[in-house]
C-alpha cells in the first residue's frame, strides 16, 4: 500500500474545480485530480449506468443500486462486479476512481488506492497486484446470485465473459510474460479467430449501449453470439 500511495501521492488534489466528465452524467463539479496511473491505458468515459441508468446485467444494476442506497458495497460486488466490469469495459481508471470516492463511505485513501486504484482497475500494473482482478461470467454466477434473476441468460446472452476475453486480447502485449497470467493467455491463444470476433463485438455492442445508457437487448446479444 505504501508503495501505491508513493505512487499516486496519496490522490493529491488541487483546489481547483473543474467540470466533471459528460459522458459520466454528473452535473456538477468536480477536483481535479494531479496523478493518474493508467498501465493499459484505459480510455472510456463512465457511462450513466454507473450513475443510475440502467444496463440490463443485473449484477451490475444492482450493485450500483445498493451504492447509491447504502454508500457501501461487500468486497466481492465491489472488487469482481464494479471494479471488473468497469476494466472489461476500459473505463479510464481515474473515472472510476472518481466515482468510488464520491460513492463510498469508506473511501479513505487506505481503502480507495490499493482496493480500486492497485487491484480494481490495475491502473498501477505490478506495483501491488501482480495480475488484473477480471473474470468471466462463472465466477459471477458462482459468487453471487445475481444470474438467476438476470434478463440475460448467463450462457446465451451474458456479455462478461466475453468481454473478458477481449479484455485479454486488447491487453496481450501487457500480459506477455506475466507468468501469474499465462494459463488464461495460453487459452486465448487457443481461441479461434470467430470466438475472438465475436468477443470483440460483444464488447463494442456493450460499450455502445452502456455509452448512451440504454439497456442491454438479450436478443441483440444471443445474436452476436449465436
Amino acid at each position: 500500500v505504501h508503495h501505491v500511495h508513493e505512487l499516486t501521492d496519496g490522490f493529491a488534489t488541487d483546489s481547483t474545480p473543474i467540470k466533471a466528465r459528460p459522458a459520466a452524467g454528473w452535473k456538477g463539479e468536480w477536483p481535479a485530480a494531479k496523478i493518474t496511473p493508467n498501465v493499459l491505458e484505459n480510455s472510456y468515459g463512465l457511462p450513466p449506468t454507473f450513475w443510475g441508468e440502467k444496463s440490463g446485467m443485473l449484477c451490475l444494476d444492482t450493485a450500483i443500486s445498493d451504492v447509491v442506497e447504502t454508500g457501501y458495497a461487500h468486497h466481492i460486488p465491489r472488487l469482481m462486479v464494479l471494479a471488473n466490469i468497469g476494466n472489461l469495459l476500459g473505463i479510464h481508471p481515474r473515472e472510476l476512481t472518481d466515482w468510488f470516492w464520491a460513492m463510498f463511505t469508506d473511501a479513505y485513501e487506505w481503502v480507495v488506492e490499493p482496493n480500486v486504484l492497485a487491484m480494481g482497475t490495475y491502473a498501477v500494473g505490478e506495483v501491488m497486484a501482480t495480475k488484473p482482478y477480471v473474470s468471466g461470467t462463472p465466477y459471477i454466477k458462482k459468487m453471487g446470485d445475481y444470474c438467476g434473476g438476470c434478463s440475460l441468460h448467463f450462457k446465451k446472452s451474458c456479455p462478461i465473459s466475453d468481454m473478458y476475453w477481449n479484455f485479454l486480447e486488447e491487453n496481450q502485449d501487457h500480459f506477455r510474460g506475466n507468468h501469474r497470467m499465462a494459463m488464461p493467455m495460453r487459452t486465448l491463444a487457443k481461441r479461434t479467430q470467430q470466438a475472438k470476433d465475436t468477443a470483440k463485438e460483444v464488447t463494442h455492442y456493450v460499450r455502445q449501449q452502456m455509452t448512451k445508457g440504454e439497456v442491454l437487448d438479450p436478443s441483440i446479444l444471443e445474436s452476436i453470439k449465436s
